[in-house]
């Protein structure tokens, strides 16, 4: 009595429905518009996915949109499993399927797991290597693009100036402006004011606006920029021009 008897035939349908849904399911990370790693993806698939999800969609209408996907292949599967053991061909189906047990039991068990299992268990060995090898690679990759993306995102800062984070409408305003340390820009009518406590701070200054002719004999001072005018005063010149509405 044989040992062995695997429906090799009719499980190709259902292999091929696990293999679709590990698809699926890589494809929906990867196309979701709310995925961090989301992809854009060349061709028709691409325009056939942007026109299923947009900037609006949420991951409930995405999920559902793969369920849908999964039961049309499940259907597909069924019917290709239902043609292969029940149409005019399962016959041969079947003789198929009984030449490659018999050929299975007719191997002594010795030979089956020498040549057969140790085969599989080293591929699923090497597949598995590879596969965290590929992954380290990759995470390492992503964490040395952000990382470089985060000092690319830190010199533009420095290179810029910052906007304005404070509006000086009466002395105590000015005086909350006048405690920041930092280089921060401070709004008074038509004009941007910045508190200058160093040459580091005038320097980030000068090459984020070289068209400015600007001159700082002492720290700290004010530096008031009006268009392409810019004038440095004392804080206690700065504080008068407050108190006096705007007259300089």
């Amino acid at each position: 009595m044989n040992s062995i008897n695997v429906p090799w035939i009719y499980l190709l349908p259902w292999i091929m429905f696990a293999l679709m849904l590990i698809a699926n399911i890589n494809l929906m990370v990867y196309t979701s518009p709310s995925s961090d790693e989301a992809v854009n993806l060349d061709g028709g698939l691409k325009g056939l996915f942007q026109k299923v999800f947009t900037k609006k969609s949420n991951k409930v209408k995405i999920i559902a949109v793969y369920i849908a996907i999964t039961l049309v292949e499940f259907i597909l599967v069924f019917g290709l499993w239902y043609f292969l053991k029940y149409s005019f061909l399962h016959k041969i189906f079947d003789f198929i399927n009984k030449a490659i047990n018999a050929a299975l039991n007719a191997l002594p068990l010795t030979a089956l797991l020498s040549y057969v299992m140790v085969p599989l268990i080293i591929l699923y060995i090497i597949y598995i290597t590879l596969g965290i090898r590929a992954y380290r690679k990759k995470k390492a990759s992503f964490e040395a693009w952000k990382k470089k993306q985060t000092k690319l995102k830190e010199k533009r800062a420095k290179e810029q100036l910052p906007m304005p984070s404070l509006t000086i409408n009466d002395v105590s305003s000015f005086l909350a402006f006048k405690r920041t340390k930092d280089l921060v820009g401070a709004r008074y009518k038509d004009e941007t004011w910045f508190q200058l406590f160093n040459e580091e701070q005038l320097a980030r200054v000068k090459k984020a606006r070289p068209d400015l002719l600007i001159t700082v004999d002492r720290y700290p001072s004010i530096l008031m920029i009006n268009k392409d005018k810019a004038d440095v005063v004392s804080p206690s010149q700065a504080i008068k021009i407050v108190k006096g509405g705007g007259v300089k």
